[in-house]
């Protein structure tokens, strides 16, 4: 009984203590790129376990850094604030689900809500808040958040640039297509005809959208301690970080890093040469010139350069025969022959077959497809336009107050495959305001109270490395903005939750 005894009390030890949190949470991070491997996204894995094990994995890591945290928080004043708001979500969780379990007869049945996808989702949105408080209690310093963002980017660069110069890397715009040429066939293309379908580069990773979200994420971060520690492991660092953003060729990875060198720029000349929190050295400023030179030099023979052109071309195809083709539908007196045109004339409205046929059906609401042909054309072309104007359509027709307020559920629309491509948009329409709130306030939040923290205590909080992981946090939500697909996907908000963390961890240290 005393060995009994003896032995929880030493598990309890060790659950209690900060540096065994912190080299879990060490270890946590440095393997994300792993588990953001393709393969553990294909059918026949998923089918394997249900879901994808990375769930499993990263779930299960969460859980025992949270039972660690409650432990070392137990007497702690904050762990009470911690408990009211785990009970505020489990109220909306309830509220949220009891206003979505039926399906309304008004939609397809794909439109089919799950109590057990959807929590699995709120438990998704929650990761990063977890992330925030593991990281404010563990032991994790600077220098050792130096090493791990260099770890980390050169892991998720690293294998991107090798993979393309290797000829292995699954190509961007496709789930698990190869490329057909790597960095050296960019000079080249115009003899091969290849564009960015097919020399677009986004490693063994499963989503090209969301390692573009990571890595712009954290270029300032790795731009801070390469100018603070100027040393050829950051400055190789930076270098693989960047080329590997313009082989990605998302609009986002391949333009927002000229963006965040040139506001790193303005920062550093500031904390130098206005603020003097350092000194200033003429090569860090060269070094900086160089890249942005150098990488736009690049940009002008990538792959991305091929993909404007794409577009152009569908809208000008699409003006020039939508007036023919709507006058011949809205002469038709009846139902079936507007499905009969319509049918066979959706390509000439720029309208992917999915959306159509699959995701909303045109049977399903002839009226909302003859309205949206008479749409001008820039209103309706593309993903975004569309699944926007269907997603509207099915709050119209739903006609539920509490829709707003705790919305209309994530599991229903993605059961369907309407993936709405605007966050904060897409988690007011499946999660509702409250949602909003509860899940992804906080960053706004977290940025402008250390701000204002910062602006009042401007001798010692308002220096480079905090400035930077505000920048750092900000930018990942322009990204969600313009992208979509990055504040529910945990790729990319474990490494958010952690920069919100470190933030507030320094903000609130007093020296």
């Amino acid at each position: 009984m005393l060995l009994i005894v003896h032995w929880r009390e030493k598990m309890l030890d060790k659950l209690k203590n900060k540096e065994a949190l912190t080299n879990i949470l060490l270890i946590f991070l440095i393997i994300q790129p792993a588990l953001d491997f393709y393969i553990l996204f294909t059918d026949s894995v998923r089918s394997a376990a249900g879901f994808s094990p990375t769930t499993i994995i990263r779930v299960a890591f969460i859980l025992i850094m949270g039972l660690m945290i409650i432990l070392i928080m137990k007497k702690d004043k904050k762990f009470y604030v911690l408990l009211f708001y785990i009970f505020i979500v489990l109220a909306y969780s309830i509220l949220h689900c009891y206003n979505n379990i039926h399906v309304s007869g008004i939609l397809p049945e794909t439109y089919k809500f799950s109590i057990i996808a959807e929590t699995f989702y709120i438990i998704r949105m929650l990761i990063p808040i977890a992330m925030i408080y593991i990281v404010c209690y563990s032991n994790i310093n600077v220098e050792r958040f130096n090493k791990i963002i260099v770890a980390v980017v050169l892991l998720f660069s690293g294998t991107i640039v090798i993979s393309n110069l290797l000829d292995l890397s699954l190509s961007s715009y496709s789930e698990f297509a190869m490329i057909k040429g790597n960095f050296f066939s960019w000079f080249t293309r115009a003899n091969t005809g290849y564009g960015v379908i097919e020399l677009s580069s986004k490693g063994f990773f499963f989503s090209a959208n969301q390692i573009s979200a990571l890595l712009i994420m954290l270029l300032p971060i790795s731009l801070y301690f390469t100018i603070t520690k100027f040393n050829k492991l950051n400055i190789i660092t930076v270098l693989v970080q960047i080329l590997s953003m313009i082989m990605l060729s998302t609009r986002v990875a391949t333009y927002g890093w000229i963006i965040i060198v040139a506001a790193v720029t303005i920062m550093y000349l500031f904390f130098t040469l206005i603020k003097k929190e350092f000194a200033f050295k003429k090569r860090k400023l060269v070094f900086l010139i160089l890249v942005l030179v150098m990488f736009c030099g690049i940009i002008s023979i990538a792959p991305i350069t091929t993909r404007k052109y794409v577009k152009d071309f569908v809208a000008a195809e699409d003006t020039s025969k939508t007036d023919e083709i709507k006058e011949e539908v809205e002469t038709l007196p009846m139902e079936e022959d507007v499905i009969g045109i319509l049918s066979e004339g959706y390509t000439d409205y720029s309208i992917p077959a999915d959306y159509i046929k699959k995701i909303y059906p045109l049977e399903n609401d002839v009226d909302f497809w003859m309205d949206f042909i008479n749409k001008p054309a820039e209103q309706r072309i593309g993903n975004r336009a569309i699944e926007g104007l269907i997603t509207s359509r099915i709050k119209q027709l739903r006609a539920n107050p509490m829709d707003r307020f705790v919305g209309m559920g994530y599991s229903r629309m993605t059961n369907a495959g309407l993936y709405i491509e605007e966050d904060f948009y897409a988690q007011y329409y499946t999660m509702g305001a409250i949602g909003v709130v509860l899940f992804l306030f906080f960053y706004i939040v977290i940025i402008i109270y250390s701000f204002i923290r910062a602006i009042k205590n401007y001798k010692n909080r308002f220096n480079f490395l905090n400035i930077i992981l505000m920048l750092s946090v900000g930018t990942m939500l322009i990204v969600s903005v313009y992208s979509g697909h990055v504040l529910d996907e945990l790729v990319v908000t474990i490494y958010a939750g952690t920069l919100c963390g470190m933030l507030i961890k320094l903000i609130y240290e007093e020296k």
